[in-house]
């Protein structure tokens, strides 16, 4: 993953972000070479660039985009609930 993803990710999911994202890819049946869960420092070497695996980067990129979406769209809804007070 190169800075911007990693910023990407962090700027979304928060600096703690391992939970999140071994619940979604075990959800997903997404799990490492031996068959097992992720661990949450196999998952961040692979968020900071140390180990490559593109099938688990691109599904965390996904999760990721689809959880700034939600709360983009979370965000308009209480403002134009705000605004019918």
């Amino acid at each position: 993953m190169n800075q911007n993803e990693i910023d990407f990710i962090k700027s979304v999911l928060g600096n703690h972000y391992s939970k999140a994202i071994i619940e979604h890819l075990n959800k997903k049946q997404i799990y490492n070479s031996n068959g097992n869960p992720f661990t949450g420092g196999a998952l961040r070497k692979i968020v900071n660039g140390f180990n490559k695996n593109e099938d688990v980067e691109m599904e965390i990129l996904k999760f990721t985009a689809r959880i700034k979406k939600n709360k983009i769209v979370n965000a308009i809804k209480r403002e134009a609930f705000i605004k019918e007070i």
